[in-house]
């Protein structure tokens, strides 16, 4: 069997997201979120909207399996305290011990370890807040 990496673990984690993209709508002021973006989002992306981030993959093998402890930042990004941190929990919700399948893996473990908030003010003086979480992915592939 081809070893995998994290990529399937990323790629599920979007599916997961964005299967309960609903959710994420009734969780907002306007009706919508505005995209999950990888690491930032484009330039002019309307708020809010999530964006993820690897932060680390570690491998571990031996003679029969292959385990990957990943962790992953999670951000609601919103010129609204209130909706990013109501996003965030929807965030919970959906990811935490309801990853869909990881192709090629079986998930060990889905949990939230930490918790994140930050605000920042933009060149233009609006206040941005990110509320969310560092989620840890436990899978097992069978070598």
């Amino acid at each position: 069997m081809t070893r995998t990496t994290e990529a399937p673990i990323l790629q599920s984690l979007v599916q997961t997201l964005r299967a309960n993209n609903s959710a994420f709508d009734a969780a907002t002021i306007d009706g919508s979120l505005h995209g999950i973006h990888e690491e930032t989002a484009p330039t002019g992306t309307k708020m809010p909207f999530l964006i993820y981030r690897l932060v680390y993959a570690v491998y571990d093998d031996d003679f029969s399996n292959r385990t990957i402890r990943a962790a992953v930042d999670i951000e609601a990004v919103s010129e609204n305290q209130v909706e990013a941190s109501n996003l965030d929990s929807v965030v919970l919700t959906t990811v935490e011990d309801s990853l869909a399948a990881v192709i090629g893996q079986s998930i060990l473990f889905c949990r939230r370890v930490a918790g994140l908030r930050l605000s920042e003010v933009t060149e233009e003086g609006k206040k941005i807040y990110r509320v969310g979480g560092t989620y840890s992915l436990w899978t097992d592939q069978d070598l």
